[in-house]
Protein backbone atom coordinates (compact mmCIF):
# COMPACT_ATOMS: atom_id res chain seq x y z
CA UNK A 1 0.00 0.00 0.00
CA UNK A 2 2.71 2.45 -0.98
CA UNK A 3 2.96 4.86 -3.87
CA UNK A 4 6.34 5.40 -5.50
CA UNK A 5 5.15 7.68 -8.30
CA UNK A 6 2.26 10.01 -9.12
CA UNK A 7 1.96 10.88 -12.81
CA UNK A 8 -0.04 13.90 -13.96
CA UNK A 9 -2.51 13.31 -16.78
CA UNK A 10 -0.61 15.67 -19.09
CA UNK A 11 2.58 13.65 -18.62
CA UNK A 12 1.05 10.19 -18.87
CA UNK A 13 1.81 8.12 -21.95
CA UNK A 14 0.00 5.01 -20.76
CA UNK A 15 -2.11 3.79 -17.87
CA UNK A 16 0.19 2.68 -15.05
CA UNK A 17 -2.41 2.13 -12.29
CA UNK A 18 -6.13 1.81 -11.68
CA UNK A 19 -5.82 4.31 -8.81
CA UNK A 20 -6.49 8.03 -9.20
CA UNK A 21 -4.75 10.56 -6.95
CA UNK A 22 -7.34 12.67 -5.15
CA UNK A 23 -5.17 15.75 -4.63
CA UNK A 24 -5.13 15.24 -0.84
CA UNK A 25 -1.68 14.75 0.68
CA UNK A 26 -0.32 14.88 4.22
CA UNK A 27 3.29 16.08 4.42
CA UNK A 28 5.83 16.12 7.24
CA UNK A 29 8.61 18.69 7.51
CA UNK A 30 10.99 16.11 6.08
CA UNK A 31 9.06 16.04 2.82
CA UNK A 32 8.51 19.79 2.78
CA UNK A 33 12.28 20.25 2.83
CA UNK A 34 12.43 18.31 -0.46
CA UNK A 35 10.33 20.84 -2.36
CA UNK A 36 13.26 22.99 -3.57
CA UNK A 37 14.71 19.90 -5.31
CA UNK A 38 11.62 19.03 -7.34
CA UNK A 39 12.46 18.94 -11.08
CA UNK A 40 10.10 20.48 -13.65
CA UNK A 41 7.91 18.33 -15.86
CA UNK A 42 9.64 17.48 -19.16
CA UNK A 43 6.30 17.89 -20.95
CA UNK A 44 4.76 21.03 -19.44
CA UNK A 45 7.77 22.55 -17.62
CA UNK A 46 5.52 22.89 -14.56
CA UNK A 47 6.57 21.97 -11.04
CA UNK A 48 4.37 19.26 -9.51
CA UNK A 49 4.12 18.75 -5.77
CA UNK A 50 3.50 15.07 -6.49
CA UNK A 51 7.08 14.70 -7.77
CA UNK A 52 8.26 14.33 -4.18
CA UNK A 53 6.74 10.82 -4.34
CA UNK A 54 9.59 8.55 -5.49
CA UNK A 55 11.06 5.11 -4.83
CA UNK A 56 13.30 6.73 -2.22
CA UNK A 57 10.47 8.73 -0.64
CA UNK A 58 7.35 6.53 -0.95
CA UNK A 59 3.96 7.53 0.40
CA UNK A 60 1.36 5.38 2.14
CA UNK A 61 -1.93 5.08 0.26
CA UNK A 62 -5.36 5.48 1.85
CA UNK A 63 -8.11 4.16 -0.41
CA UNK A 64 -11.43 6.00 -0.27
CA UNK A 65 -14.78 6.07 -1.99
CA UNK A 66 -14.54 8.64 -4.77
CA UNK A 67 -17.86 10.16 -3.70
CA UNK A 68 -16.01 12.61 -1.44
CA UNK A 69 -12.99 13.15 -3.67
CA UNK A 70 -14.38 14.57 -6.89
CA UNK A 71 -12.76 17.67 -8.29
CA UNK A 72 -15.14 20.58 -8.83
CA UNK A 73 -14.34 22.86 -11.74
CA UNK A 74 -17.74 24.13 -12.90
CA UNK A 75 -21.00 25.23 -11.31
CA UNK A 76 -22.67 22.21 -12.90
CA UNK A 77 -20.24 19.88 -11.11
CA UNK A 78 -20.69 21.83 -7.87
CA UNK A 79 -24.47 21.36 -7.98
CA UNK A 80 -24.12 17.68 -8.83
CA UNK A 81 -21.78 16.88 -5.95
CA UNK A 82 -23.64 19.10 -3.47
CA UNK A 83 -26.76 17.10 -4.30
CA UNK A 84 -24.83 13.88 -3.71
CA UNK A 85 -23.57 15.02 -0.30
CA UNK A 86 -27.03 16.29 0.68
CA UNK A 87 -28.51 12.89 -0.12
CA UNK A 88 -25.97 11.15 2.13
CA UNK A 89 -26.68 13.58 5.00
CA UNK A 90 -30.45 13.19 4.65
CA UNK A 91 -30.24 9.38 4.55
CA UNK A 92 -28.28 9.39 7.82
CA UNK A 93 -30.83 11.70 9.44
CA UNK A 94 -33.71 9.48 8.31
CA UNK A 95 -31.97 6.43 9.79
CA UNK A 96 -31.67 8.34 13.08
CA UNK A 97 -35.42 8.96 13.16
CA UNK A 98 -35.56 12.49 11.73
CA UNK A 99 -38.50 13.40 9.48
CA UNK A 100 -37.58 15.59 6.50
CA UNK A 101 -40.64 17.13 4.89
CA UNK A 102 -39.02 18.22 1.63
CA UNK A 103 -35.47 17.16 0.81
CA UNK A 104 -35.20 19.26 -2.32
CA UNK A 105 -35.76 22.58 -0.55
CA UNK A 106 -33.86 21.83 2.68
CA UNK A 107 -30.22 22.64 3.45
CA UNK A 108 -28.46 20.89 6.35
CA UNK A 109 -24.71 21.23 6.79
CA UNK A 110 -22.63 18.11 7.58
CA UNK A 111 -21.79 19.17 11.16
CA UNK A 112 -25.43 19.74 12.15
CA UNK A 113 -26.93 17.28 14.67
CA UNK A 114 -30.65 16.57 14.82
CA UNK A 115 -32.30 14.53 17.58
CA UNK A 116 -34.65 11.59 17.19
CA UNK A 117 -38.29 12.18 16.23
CA UNK A 118 -37.65 15.78 15.21
CA UNK A 119 -39.40 17.24 12.17
CA UNK A 120 -37.71 19.49 9.61
CA UNK A 121 -40.17 21.37 7.40
CA UNK A 122 -39.56 22.60 3.86
CA UNK A 123 -37.22 25.49 2.98
CA UNK A 124 -35.31 25.15 6.26
CA UNK A 125 -31.58 25.99 6.52
CA UNK A 126 -29.56 24.43 9.36
CA UNK A 127 -25.94 25.53 9.16
CA UNK A 128 -22.68 25.68 11.09
CA UNK A 129 -22.45 23.73 14.36
CA UNK A 130 -26.19 23.76 15.00
CA UNK A 131 -27.65 21.10 17.29
CA UNK A 132 -31.37 20.29 17.33
CA UNK A 133 -32.78 18.28 20.24
CA UNK A 134 -35.23 15.38 20.16
CA UNK A 135 -38.96 15.78 19.41
CA UNK A 136 -38.43 19.30 18.10
CA UNK A 137 -40.23 20.90 15.15
CA UNK A 138 -38.43 23.31 12.83
CA UNK A 139 -41.05 25.24 10.91
CA UNK A 140 -41.05 26.16 7.24
CA UNK A 141 -38.49 28.71 6.08
CA UNK A 142 -36.61 28.88 9.38
CA UNK A 143 -32.87 29.63 9.35
CA UNK A 144 -30.74 28.38 12.25
CA UNK A 145 -26.97 28.90 12.37
CA UNK A 146 -24.48 27.88 15.07
CA UNK A 147 -27.22 27.42 17.65
CA UNK A 148 -28.46 24.83 20.13
CA UNK A 149 -32.18 24.06 20.18
CA UNK A 150 -33.37 21.92 23.09
CA UNK A 151 -35.75 18.97 23.22
CA UNK A 152 -39.48 19.39 22.58
CA UNK A 153 -39.14 22.88 21.10
CA UNK A 154 -41.30 24.36 18.38
CA UNK A 155 -39.58 26.79 16.01
CA UNK A 156 -42.47 28.27 14.09
CA UNK A 157 -42.17 29.29 10.41
CA UNK A 158 -39.71 31.88 9.13
CA UNK A 159 -37.82 32.34 12.38
CA UNK A 160 -34.11 33.23 12.27
CA UNK A 161 -31.74 32.09 15.03
CA UNK A 162 -28.00 32.85 15.06
CA UNK A 163 -25.38 31.96 17.69
CA UNK A 164 -28.00 31.29 20.36
CA UNK A 165 -29.22 28.64 22.80
CA UNK A 166 -32.90 27.76 23.13
CA UNK A 167 -33.75 25.62 26.15
CA UNK A 168 -36.24 22.76 26.12
CA UNK A 169 -39.99 23.10 25.62
CA UNK A 170 -39.78 26.63 24.24
CA UNK A 171 -41.74 28.10 21.34
CA UNK A 172 -40.10 30.56 18.94
CA UNK A 173 -41.89 32.56 16.25
CA UNK A 174 -43.30 32.80 13.72
CA UNK A 175 -41.10 35.52 12.19
CA UNK A 176 -38.92 35.84 15.31
CA UNK A 177 -35.26 36.92 15.07
CA UNK A 178 -32.86 35.79 17.81
CA UNK A 179 -29.15 36.59 17.76
CA UNK A 180 -26.39 35.87 20.30
CA UNK A 181 -28.91 35.16 23.08
CA UNK A 182 -29.99 32.52 25.59
CA UNK A 183 -33.67 31.65 25.91
CA UNK A 184 -34.81 29.67 28.97
CA UNK A 185 -37.12 26.68 29.03
CA UNK A 186 -40.92 26.84 28.75
CA UNK A 187 -40.71 30.33 27.23
CA UNK A 188 -42.64 31.74 24.30
CA UNK A 189 -41.02 34.22 21.92
CA UNK A 190 -43.73 35.18 19.45
CA UNK A 191 -44.16 36.79 16.06
CA UNK A 192 -42.02 39.79 15.05
CA UNK A 193 -40.01 39.69 18.28
CA UNK A 194 -36.30 40.48 17.93
CA UNK A 195 -33.84 39.49 20.66
CA UNK A 196 -30.16 40.41 20.53
CA UNK A 197 -27.36 39.76 23.05
CA UNK A 198 -29.87 39.01 25.80
CA UNK A 199 -30.54 36.44 28.51
CA UNK A 200 -34.17 35.37 28.76
CA UNK A 201 -35.00 33.23 31.81
CA UNK A 202 -37.51 30.39 32.11
CA UNK A 203 -41.27 30.76 31.59
CA UNK A 204 -40.96 34.17 29.90
CA UNK A 205 -43.53 35.40 27.38
CA UNK A 206 -42.82 37.98 24.69
CA UNK A 207 -45.53 37.15 22.22
CA UNK A 208 -45.43 39.93 19.63
CA UNK A 209 -43.84 43.10 18.28
CA UNK A 210 -41.02 43.61 20.80
CA UNK A 211 -37.28 44.32 20.75
CA UNK A 212 -35.09 43.02 23.57
CA UNK A 213 -31.45 44.03 23.21
CA UNK A 214 -28.60 43.68 25.75
CA UNK A 215 -31.25 42.71 28.29
CA UNK A 216 -31.77 40.35 31.20
CA UNK A 217 -35.35 39.16 31.64
CA UNK A 218 -36.12 37.26 34.84
CA UNK A 219 -38.39 34.26 35.35
CA UNK A 220 -42.12 34.41 34.53
CA UNK A 221 -41.92 37.91 33.01
CA UNK A 222 -44.50 38.94 30.43
CA UNK A 223 -43.29 41.41 27.77
CA UNK A 224 -46.12 43.32 26.11
CA UNK A 225 -46.30 44.46 22.50
CA UNK A 226 -44.36 47.54 21.47
CA UNK A 227 -41.66 47.16 24.16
Amino acid sequence: NQAIQVVEAADRCEDISSLCYSGVMKLSNTYLNLLPNIPPSPITSEYYLTHIVTKHTPFCIMNSDDTFLHGVNTFEELQRYESMIKSIIFDLLNKNGVNLENRASTLIHPCVQVGENSHISSNVRLTGLTKIGANTIIGQGSIINNSNIGDNCNILPYSIIHDSCIAQQTNIGPFAHIQSSNIGSHSHIGNYVEIKRSYISHHVKAKHLSYLGDAYIDHHANISAGV
